[in-house]
């Protein structure tokens, strides 16, 4: 390893401290900006992930300090915010399907003495559901922060063609049966704008 892979290493490891200061004194300035282009689907595990906060918060801070563009196709937003009631809607189920799992397990695995003390624990934490819906809603609220940050990007004309190209040309993604023309749309969008 040379000596400015170490610098660039340390670089990552020392958060706020500029590139130039990294590679070492006597060397250019280098501003790298990573432009990120999410697809929806993405965006909404995202939301739905019980660690989402510290995702969330890490890309706010990235934005902030200018180290991350988000390109965010409109076509994402409208699709994030239409899937909100299902997403939300499967996350309560899941836990309440959770806390069922549970209670059988429970009755399986402690003997009549401590049962009682056991239900009543869980019973206890049932109570949290509603946070947990919360959090939910709280992911996805910022997510839809986020996206809201990003450079919005609507396909044109140029955009259009290039899709049409892909499928007769059958490259990505329409070498496989199962993608769509937005998701080539997607890739359009994005090697227009990087």
């Amino acid at each position: 390893m040379n000596p400015s892979d170490h610098a660039a290493a340390d670089y990552f490891s020392l958060p706020g401290l500029p590139i130039s200061q990294a590679i070492g004194e006597g060397t250019a300035s280098v501003e790298a900006v990573l432009n990120l282009l999410v697809d929806t689907s993405t965006w909404i595990d995202l939301a739905e992930r019980r660690d989402g906060q510290k995702w969330i918060v890490t890309l706010r801070q990235l934005i902030g300090q200018g180290a991350l563009r988000l390109l965010v196709p409109n076509l994402v937003i409208v699709e994030f915010e239409q899937n909100r009631p299902r997403v939300e809607q499967a996350m309560t189920t899941r836990v309440s399907d959770r806390f069922r799992l549970l209670r059988a397990d429970i009755g399986t695995i402690y003997d009549q003495d401590d049962l009682g003390n056991a239900l009543k624990t869980l019973d206890g934490l049932a109570h949290h559901v509603p946070l947990i819906g919360a959090m939910t809603t709280r992911n996805y609220d910022d997510v839809l922060e986020l996206l809201g940050l990003g450079e919005r990007l609507e396909p044109g004309s140029y955009e259009n063609d290039r899709v049409v190209q892909r499928g007769l040309n059958k490259k990505a993604p329409f070498h496989r049966s199962r993608n769509s023309v937005a998701d080539a749309l997607l890739i359009e969008l994005y090697i227009r704008h990087s």
